[in-house]
């Protein structure tokens, strides 16, 4: 669906839904068992039925800068589980979500989540779809900065063959290219949190680089 907006640069917000859904299925060879592991394959492969569901959702945002419209992926989210049709006690695997967005300028974020249709109780075969029990959660995270060189750093290049650029007067423009930036700083982080009933066990994590030429 298109959201509307019509607010300075930004036009309207789109979400997109992409559905998908895959079928396993394969028999079950008895007749044949021998054979299999006298040719080291391993033991007669069992019978396989099963259903695997995904539903893809890409956030978009457009708008119009400079009487040209543009249009960018703000972020995804993808959710993943599957049916076993075989399985005995509980047919319904995890549901995996992951989250991702990298259109931001020097900026990239990502988390997933992982949850169960089932309560803790071994026994518990029902699945809860509407209040699914949450697993693990993760989300990180990368910034990074370079410092821009001053005017007297730039170099003109030589290496120019073919192609390029060129001014009004139709003569090529030889690029100026930066001898070396004067510092960069990146910083990267990390949030991880795993539950086990009643349990659950966090860890973080930070670093930070920066790096500047000595001379």
């Amino acid at each position: 669906g298109t959201f509307t907006l019509n607010a300075g640069l930004i036009n309207a917000f789109r979400h997109i839904m992409t559905p998908s859904a895959s079928y396993s299925w394969s028999p079950e060879f008895k007749d044949n068992a021998a054979y299999y592991s006298f040719t080291g394959v391993g033991g007669a492969p069992s019978k396989v039925s099963s259903i695997g569901l995904g539903l893809n959702n890409a956030f978009q945002m457009k708008g119009v800068i400079g009487g040209e419209e543009y249009k960018t992926d703000l972020f995804n989210v993808n959710l993943r589980t599957g049916h076993n049709f075989l399985a005995e006690g509980r047919k319904w695997s995890n549901l995996s979500t992951t989250i991702q967005a990298t259109k931001i300028k020097n900026l990239a974020l990502s988390g997933g989540m992982t949850h169960s249709f089932y309560d803790d109780d071994p026994a518990d075969v029902t699945p809860d779809f509407l209040h699914p029990r949450l697993l693990n959660f993760n989300i990180s995270g990368s910034f990074s900065i370079v410092g821009r060189p001053s005017a007297d750093s730039y170099a003109p290049s030589d290496t120019l063959s073919g192609g390029g650029e060129f001014d009004y007067f139709n003569r090529r423009m030889v690029p100026e290219v930066p001898v070396q930036s004067p510092w960069s700083l990146s910083m990267t982080g990390r949030y991880v949190e795993n539950r086990f009933g009643s349990f659950k066990s966090i860890s973080r994590w930070l670093g930070i680089r920066f790096e500047t030429p000595v001379t």
